[in-house]
C-alpha cells in the first residue's frame, strides 16, 4: 500500500508540471487550478505513504515543494530571475526526485531500523523421540550428548541403549564417525543402539549427532561397549521360538531363596539350595512347549550343578515354571532348584538346548 500512494502521488506531480507547462482541461478545470489540485492531491498521498524515516523526511522536503509550486501557480512569484511557470516546473521537478529517493523508489528500500530477536527454547527428550521441541533462532544452543557411558551386554542377549541430547535444533540424526560397535549390534538414526552381539570384547567408537538447523550443527561423543561371554543377570535372550531371561523377579517372593525353609527335605550336608528366578515368552505365532533344555549352575571354583528335578514338586505352585503349553506373546516365570555349596559365589546359570547355549550372570 505504501508503494501504491507513493506511484500515485508521483503520477499528480508528473500531471502537475505538464498543467502547468501546457494547459491542460479536465471538467472545465483549466491550467493554475488543475495544477494546484493535482499537486494538492500528489502531497496528500506521499505523506500518508511513506513512514516516519530518512525517507519520510525527504518526502516532507518535497512536500514543501509542492506547496511552493501550487503558490507560484496561484500567484506569480520571482526566484534568482525565474519566475511563474519555469519556477513551478523546476520546483516540482525537484520534488518528484526527493520524494522518490525518500521513498525508496530510486535509492532501493529502506532496511529495517531493528532486525527482528529471536530466542531459542530447546527441550530434550528421549533420543530418536519426535517429542523434542525448538524454536527458530538467531543464535542456536550448540548440541550436546549426555551419553558418557553404556551399559555392558552379552554374547547372544538382546542389546538395546538409547542415546540422548540437549541443545540443538531437532529433528537429530545419529551416526557412527569412528570406530565400530559390537558385531550383531547397530546404530539408528534416531539414536537407538540394539541388536544382539556375537562376539565378546570392548568395542571402542565415536557417534556424532547433527541437528535440523541451518546450517547445521553437530556434535561427537567417545563411547564403548562391553561384551562379555556371559549375560548380565535380566538380559533377554531370543533362543529359537523362545526369548529367555535369568536372575529376574517373577512376582513370587518365597520365604528364603537360598534356605530350606521351603521344602521339606534338607539339603546334603555342607550345600544349601539355590533358586534362581527365570522367565520363558512365547515368540512364535502358535502355541509351544520348552522341551530338550538343559539347564546348569556353576561357580567361580568351577564347580558345576545340576537342577533338583525333584525338588521342583516342594515348591509352590505359583513358584515353578511351568513351560508347557505357553500360547503365543505368553510369559511364564517360576524358579529352578539348585543344590550348590554353602558360601558358593560367581553363580552362572546356563541354557542348553539344540540350537545354543546361553549364560547369565546370577550373583
Amino acid at each position: 500500500m505504501r508503494d501504491f500512494l507513493l506511484g500515485v502521488g508521483c503520477l499528480c506531480s508528473l500531471i502537475g508540471i505538464a498543467s502547468v507547462i501546457k494547459p491542460l482541461q479536465l471538467l472545465r478545470i483549466r491550467t493554475r487550478r488543475m495544477g494546484a489540485l493535482v499537486l494538492l492531491t500528489g502531497m496528500v498521498l506521499n505523506i500518508v505513504g511513506v513512514s516516519t524515516s530518512v525517507g519520510g523526511f525527504l518526502v516532507g522536503v518535497g512536500s514543501l515543494c509542492f506547496l511552493v509550486g501550487m503558490v507560484s501557480l496561484i500567484k506569480p512569484l520571482e526566484f534568482v530571475g525565474i519566475r511563474t511557470r519555469r519556477m513551478a516546473a523546476l520546483v516540482l521537478l525537484a520534488d518528484i526526485v526527493i520524494v522518490m529517493v525518500g521513498g525508496g523508489i530510486l535509492g532501493g528500500k529502506p532496511a529495517p531500523s531493528t532486525p527482528p530477536s529471536q530466542t531459542l527454547t530447546a527441550t530434550p527428550g528421549e533420543a530418536g523421540s519426535s517429542a523434542s521441541t525448538a524454536q527458530a533462532a538467531v543464535s542456536t544452543v550448540p548440541p550436546s550428548i549426555t551419553a558418557t557411558s553404556l551399559p555392558a551386554g552379552g554374547v547372544g542377549g538382546l542389546y538395546k541403549a538409547s542415546l540422548s541430547v540437549t541443545g540443538g535444533t531437532p529433528p537429530y540424526n545419529w551416526s557412527l564417525a569412528r570406530g565400530r560397535l559390537p558385531p550383531g549390534l547397530i546404530l539408528s538414526g534416531d539414536g537407538t543402539i540394539s541388536g544382539a552381539p556375537t562376539a565378546a570384547g570392548t568395542y571402542n567408537f565415536t557417534v556424532q549427532v547433527q541437528d535440523s538447523h541451518h546450517p547445521a550443527q553437530t556434535a561427537q561423543q567417545p563411547l564403548s561397549i562391553a561384551i562379555d561371554e556371559v549375560c548380565p543377570a535380566k538380559t533377554p535372550v531370543l533362543v529359537g521360538k523362545w526369548v529367555v531371561a535369568a536372575g529376574i523377579d517373577p512376582g513370587v517372593q518365597l520365604k528364603d531363596r537360598l534356605g530350606n525353609e521351603f521344602l521339606s527335605i534338607k539339603a546334603d550336608e555342607g550345600y544349601t539350595f539355590a533358586l534362581v528366578p527365570v522367565a520363558v515368552t512365547n515368540a512364535s505365532n502358535q502355541t509351544e512347549s520348552l522341551t530338550l533344555v538343559i539347564w546348569e549352575l556353576s561357580d567361580s571354583a568351577g564347580r558345576v550343578y545340576k537342577i533338583e528335578t525333584l525338588a521342583d514338586m516342594y515348591l509352590p505352585e505359583k513358584a515353578r515354571l511351568d513351560a508347557t503349553g505357553v500360547p503365543p506373546e505368553a510369559t511364564r516365570t517360576g524358579y529352578l532348584v539348585f543344590q550348590v555349596k554353602k558360601g558358593a559365589e560367581g553363580l552362572v546359570l546356563s541354557m542348553e538346548s539344540m540350537l545354543r547355549e546361553v549364560k547369565w550372570k546370577i550373583k
